[in-house]
């Protein structure tokens, strides 16, 4: 065991020895930086648990371009509570990798990382935010990154900012779970606010699910070049949900606002499940800048809903395409856009037509009351 009594600066150079790293009092600020490139700044493998408590705040710096920030691998866990302020990179100090295509401020490879009970997480990157990629040991349905922060969430990364990456060799779980009492704010420059997917050039899956749970209290807000891209290459399932008990959801994208799709003839089976739920006081999916759709399904089943009276659902594209719903596998009857949930009075607001798809659908639930600007349809009728 570790024990912090001050504030104080560590550097690394491989895997981290220690069991525990506490605090005296939770008053120290403990930065831990990388003594040269490496995997991680701060990596735990081999079977075993470290656990990080009792801290003001924990930063993790890169100024030798190590290509992770936290990373658990080979089984290992790594168990951080009780510390007021995580920082991986700052605003004037990004986490600085020089891996552009990869490279995650948070990566649970085949390993588990566990932020419980903080106040608030901050990430900067000019790589990819957070990549959970598969659990294993006793628990493979475990999210292999969960976080759960009593404050704010706060990331912005230049590349995918958060993701869920089934691409391995053996069985387990992508998955992914976000919490926070305050607000969720995602946002990437050139990549998806929000991603999963079950293949990445050569690395491929075997058939494993993910997941992805975000759920802000006081609201979620989701941009990038896609606010939330959701696909799979093979056969299986993968789950979206993101919501906000008390506050609204905006998912804002300059190609498309939300992808949720197959994306391959080896997805087209009857096993494939891909299923998306985002709901808010009120919901916003936006297309800001490209002749693309605010929404596009494919072999998926979403659902857009308020969980108030008198809520909002809109979908904004600057093409005048509002949503593009599709059913391409001959094997199923999956293709679904719900609007509402049939027990809070809804508003719909389309700013674009709807393009429905064979054997593809979309309901308009009960309680929900739809209103379309037709000087939006840029000449195009509504269905």
């Amino acid at each position: 065991t570790i024990t912090i009594k001050q504030d104080i600066e560590y550097q690394t150079n491989d895997s981290i020895k220690a069991n525990t790293i506490t605090g005296e009092d939770k008053s120290a600020h403990l930065t831990i930086t990388d003594g040269k490139n490496q995997n991680a700044v701060f990596i735990v493998n081999g079977g075993k648990t470290l656990s990080v408590t009792n801290l003001d705040s924990l930063t993790i710096l890169n100024p030798n371009e190590s290509s992770d920030g936290l990373e658990a691998t080979g089984n290992a866990t790594i168990d951080i509570s009780n510390v007021n302020t995580i920082n991986i990179g700052t605003k004037d100090n990004p986490f600085n990798t020089n891996e552009k295509d990869g490279g995650q401020a948070i990566h649970g490879e085949s390993g588990f990382v566990k932020l419980y009970n903080i106040g608030d997480l901050n990430i900067y990157t000019n790589a990819q935010g957070i990549m959970a990629q598969r659990s294993v040991g006793e628990n493979p349905s475990d999210p292999s990154v969960d976080i759960q922060a009593n404050g704010n969430i706060h990331i912005e990364a230049y590349d995918n900012a958060v993701m869920a990456g089934a691409i391995n060799d053996k069985s387990g779980t992508a998955g992914l779970k976000m919490t926070a009492g305050g607000t969720i704010d995602i946002s990437s420059q050139s990549g998806a606010a929000v991603e999963s997917f079950d293949k990445s050039g050569s690395y491929e899956s075997i058939g494993g699910p993910t997941f992805i749970d975000i759920e802000g209290t006081k609201g979620v807000s989701l941009k990038g070049a896609y606010g939330v891209y959701t696909t799979r290459a093979s056969a299986g399932e993968s789950k979206l949900n993101i919501t906000s008990q008390e506050g609204d959801v905006y998912i804002e994208g300059s190609q498309y606002g939300l992808v949720v799709q197959s994306s391959g003839d080896n997805a087209y089976s009857d096993k494939t499940n891909i299923n998306g739920t985002i709901t808010g006081n009120n919901v916003t999916i936006a297309n800001t800048n490209s002749d693309n759709y605010a929404v596009s399904i494919n072999n998926s089943d979403v659902i857009l809903a308020t969980n108030r009276d008198g809520g909002t659902i809109s979908l904004q594209s600057q093409s005048g395409k509002a949503a593009n719903i599709l059913n391409k596998n001959p094997n199923s009857l999956k293709g679904s856009l719900t609007i509402g949930d049939g027990k809070h009075e809804t508003n719909f607001v389309s700013n674009g037509s709807l393009s429905i798809g064979k054997n593809a659908t979309v309901t308009v639930a009960d309680k929900t009351t739809t209103y379309v600007d037709v000087n939006e349809l840029k000449g195009s009728s509504f269905i």
